[in-house]
């Protein structure tokens, strides 16, 4: 038998029940599995990102950006953990969208197009763009979350910043979170967590 690698992870983790799984466990298990194939197969790393895309995107689309009036609250936060697993995935749609909602919030605070439902999605889509070239969309994260009051919102924020694909922006949101700026019991949602990588 031909061995990859040594991969140690409890099974149950990588089982997924369509009827008692939330959907962030499901998230969570595709970028698991992803980072998996990642480590065993690169050359396969495409393939796996456009599965786990074909996978989420159904419903996502069913459910769209915008809620529904008469929407069931589980459904709200389906479409956030969706359109957040598209977004670090890499689905180009999702990306786009993310980034027009995210300068229209920049341009008006009150734009009923940045609902807090889907800022975590439009945050990670912000991040998936950044490089050490083109930091745009790091600082204006980092300005928001400067001028915020709300602690939720800064949540959403810091959990946003290490799903940068370029690792250089990682470590300088791992800096940040380590700054006087962050309270310290918040610093651990800037966590990167290894999965596919970009």
């Amino acid at each position: 038998m031909e061995n990859y690698g040594l991969v140690t992870c409890r099974e149950m983790a990588l089982l997924y029940d369509e009827q008692h799984s939330a959907a962030a466990n499901k998230q969570t298990i595709a970028s698991k599995v992803g980072g998996i194939v990642a480590d065993a197969r690169p050359e396969l790393t495409n393939e796996i990102k456009l599965f786990f895309v074909i996978l989420f995107q159904y419903s996502a689309e069913k459910l769209a950006w915008d809620a529904k009036p008469g929407e069931a609250h589980l459904d709200a936060m389906l479409r956030g953990e969706l359109l957040t697993a598209l977004a670090k995935f890499g689905h180009v749609e999702t990306l786009a969208e993310a980034s027009r909602r995210f300068h229209a919030f920049l341009n008006d605070r009150n734009t009923p197009l940045f609902p807090p439902g889907i800022r975590k999605a439009a945050y990670a889509g912000v991040m998936q763009k950044v490089n050490s070239s083109d930091k745009a969309g790091f600082e204006s994260l980092l300005r928001v979350y400067r001028e915020t009051n709300s602690s939720q919102e800064k949540l959403r924020i810091l959990g946003s910043l290490a799903s940068c694909p370029d690792q250089v922006i990682v470590i300088e949101a791992l800096n940040f979170a380590l700054s006087s700026e962050v309270r310290s019991q918040d610093a651990v949602v800037v966590s990167p967590v290894r999965g596919l990588p970009s």
